[in-house]
């Protein structure tokens, strides 16, 4: 790639104690049983006897097993509704919208507030913005916007600092200063900069509004970002970048700092980079796993939504997760 070219990532649209065991072997036995969609073959996969699936890409049984599971988390946790997007390259994609009464609505693009994914996306422009520009990430924010005075403050701070800084910790003003000063520089919205190196996010919503970095947007959209970034490989450059560790968060459990996302160091090599967003009720989560090419977002409404993805994400995801302890990455 022309190291002076802007990243512009393309990506296909989609279609739309023991009851945790109980609800695990209830799900993964009804999936079994189950007709799964019959558009694609699944991805080979593998059943041992403690109930784990082992593959590459998403399983179609896990996916079936989620479908099925999901109503009965909503009404355990009452949360309102879920939005669930499935991207990858080899296994199985899947989105679906679980109304209030835990059934599968007719396929819509429900928009949620998700502004703590939108660290993310924010870091990834500035990596886009980057490679075109006589500024890195280890530049001050001064040098993106010399005199803004909503910049002023943080005119020393690196925009290194500010990515790598997660969302629930980080200084409200200094993401706000951030964002203006990419606006600044690019001569350009967060929006349109958005539509500009991701033209498949058509009804999302990027900006700096009420006093912080906003986002709207679909599962299905925020699915396809997902899917562009596992496209262009971790070897990419922006893919690298926002891949690469910055700092600690928990060594112990492999935690670490990514440029708008958290990372979990894998035992067999790699990284899964995800993010926790919390707003008035909305409680989201997004998954990055470029080793096996795969990646998930999960948009709920409701005050016990966080309980419910945690829940959720072992029965579409058989990979133990330290992240699921990280209580303190979430607002």
């Amino acid at each position: 790639m022309d190291n002076r070219t802007p990243t512009r990532l393309h990506s296909r649209r989609l279609s739309g104690g023991r009851p945790y065991l109980a609800l695990l072997l209830v799900a993964l036995l009804a999936a079994c049983a189950g007709t799964p969609p019959p558009d694609r073959q699944s991805a080979p996969v593998v059943l041992t006897p403690s109930l784990q699936v082992q593959s590459v890409g998403w399983s179609r049984q896990r996916i079936h097993a989620l479908a099925v599971a999901l109503p009965l988390l909503q009404q355990k946790f009452a949360v309102e509704s879920v939005a669930v997007s499935l991207v990858s390259l080899d296994g199985e994609d899947w989105a679906a919208h679980f109304d209030p009464a835990g059934a599968i609505a007719a396929p819509r693009r429900a928009l949620y507030p998700a502004d703590g994914l939108a660290m993310p996306l924010l870091a990834f422009l500035v990596v886009a913005a980057s490679e075109s520009a006589d500024w890195t990430l280890r530049s001050p924010l001064g040098q993106l916007a010399a005199g803004e005075s909503s910049i002023r403050p943080y005119a020393d701070t690196r925009l290194l600092d500010v990515l790598t800084t997660p969302y629930a910790e980080s200084d409200t003003r200094a993401r706000l200063a951030l964002g203006t000063a990419l606006e600044t520089a690019a001569g350009s919205t967060l929006r349109a900069l958005l539509a500009t190196h991701l033209p498949t996010m058509t009804e999302s919503q990027l900006g700096l509004r009420a006093g912080d970095l906003r986002l709207s947007t679909t599962a299905e959209e925020f699915g396809s970002y997902l899917h562009a970034l596992i496209a262009a490989g971790p070897k990419h450059p922006a893919t690298a970048a926002l891949l690469a560790a910055h700092g600690t968060v928990d060594a112990r459990r492999g935690l670490y700092h990514g440029l708008g996302w958290l990372l979990e160091r894998q035992p067999e090599g790699g990284v899964i980079a995800y993010q926790w967003s919390h707003a008035a009720g909305h409680h989201h989560f997004a998954l990055l796993d470029p080793r096996r090419r795969r990646g998930l977002v999960m948009l709920t409404r409701g005050q016990q939504g966080r309980s419910l993805i945690e829940a959720a994400l072992p029965l579409i995801d058989e990979t133990p997760h330290a992240l699921l302890g990280a209580r303190a990455s979430a607002p």
